[in-house]
């Protein structure tokens, strides 16, 4: 029976251990609702959007394992990694994924994923860039920056433990979950005239591959 997961730190990928972007965390409750909390390990407040707020992996895993008053340590993404966020999709008794979407998503990532604290949930590591602007819709939630994400190292049997790059799973995923983006003119400018923001969602991949693009001429 999956029941709340325990951290196995031994079996977290070396890609996340290696960068310096770890967080305690601690449950609270916000307006009745409890919520994960991320700290420093000195007992402050982190924030995902302030680098200086986190710390390397050994900090934050010494920390929860010398009895500090967190419950958790987790991982900010800092456009490296993508984090997809799939809730309730995971039977307690047998661990199986009940969501046939998300079991796709686990197939066609090919890439590290690992139950949630809760064991209800999973979360995915994969490289590439996510295709749009929307990030959270139903049970699925997907990230780049500004975010973390409470890691237990407690991987899915069958996938893999490294994090891998796969552009064409992202961007089905995206449209699976979120829509495929409008091609032709006449959409786009109706689109356009409803929500401004909207299209930041065609120029958004171009982008993004551009910058890797540069990101290996010269490094």
């Amino acid at each position: 029976m999956i029941k709340k997961i325990r951290l196995d730190a031994a079996a977290i990928p070396e890609q996340l251990k290696e960068r310096p972007q770890w967080v305690n965390w601690k449950k609270e409750l916000r307006n009745g609702k409890e919520t994960k909390v991320p700290y420093q390990s000195n007992g402050q407040k982190a924030r995902p959007n302030d680098l200086d707020t986190w710390a390397d992996f050994g900090t934050c895993l010494t920390a929860f394992e010398n009895g500090a008053d967190f419950d958790g340590i987790g991982f900010v993404f800092n456009h490296d990694f993508d984090g997809i966020d799939c809730d309730d999709c995971v039977d307690l008794v047998t661990g199986e994924i009940t969501d046939p979407m998300v079991a796709r998503f686990v197939r066609r990532c090919n890439s590290y994923a690992e139950y949630s604290q809760s064991g209800r949930g999973l979360h995915i590591f994969i490289k590439g860039c996510i295709p749009g602007s929307r990030r959270r819709k139903g049970n699925v939630e997907i990230y780049d920056s500004d975010r973390f994400f409470c890691v237990t190292g407690k991987q899915f049997p069958g996938t893999p433990h490294t994090i891998n790059t796969n552009q064409d799973a992202l961007d089905e995923l995206y449209a699976e979950v979120f829509g495929k983006e409008v091609t032709n003119s006449k959409d786009k400018s109706k689109i356009v005239n409803e929500n401004p923001d909207k299209i930041l969602d065609a120029f958004l991949p171009v982008l993004c591959r551009f910058g890797l693009y540069i990101g290996l001429i010269f490094r």
